[in-house]
Formats: C-alpha cells, structure tokens, sequence
C-alpha cells in the first residue's frame, strides 16, 4: 500500500469520497401458476415462483479499507443465488 494514499494525522488523504461504489442490481423474478377444476366441487391449483432466475451474482461494494488484503475488490453478493419455490393447494 502506497504511504501517498493514507491521510496524514492532520488532514484528509487523496482518495476522493464515493470512489468505491457497487455495480447495479439486475435480477429477474417469475412466477407461473395453473388452476384445474374437477367436477364442480374439486380444484386443484399450484404456482412455482423463480426468484434470481437468470442466476446473476450482484456484488456489493468493494473492500474500502487500505489494510485490507481485497482493497478494492467486490467479494461478497448481495442478492442469494437462484431460488425456486413449489407451492399446490387442493380444495373440495
């Protein structure tokens, strides 16, 4: 790490503020869901929902501390991986 870099005891040092900022946030979510009906009285429906779907890392903002081993590196998401969610319901 470059001595320039630090501030000194008295003042500011030269990295300006908002330097390090996160990329954007894109995810899509769908849902899909069917209803069937038996007879009159009977139904039967069910949804399968997708969060993540295209299953797109989102990283949050890098590492802003000088000391740190991944100075300016983006090392943790911020949005979980895909997820799927199966639900049904029978009513009579």
């Amino acid at each position: 790490i470059s001595a320039a870099l630090l501030a000194q005891p008295v003042g500011n040092g030269v990295i300006g503020r908002n330097t390090f900022r996160a990329g954007g946030i894109a995810t899509i979510d769908l849902a899909f869901s069917k209803t069937f009906a038996f007879k009159e009285r009977y139904r039967l429906a069910w949804k399968i929902e997708s969060f993540n779907t295209a299953n797109r890392a989102n990283f949050g903002v890098p590492v802003r501390i000088l000391e740190a081993p991944a100075f300016g590196q983006a090392v943790r998401t911020i949005i979980p991986n895909r997820t799927l969610q199966i639900a049904g319901t029978f009513a009579f």
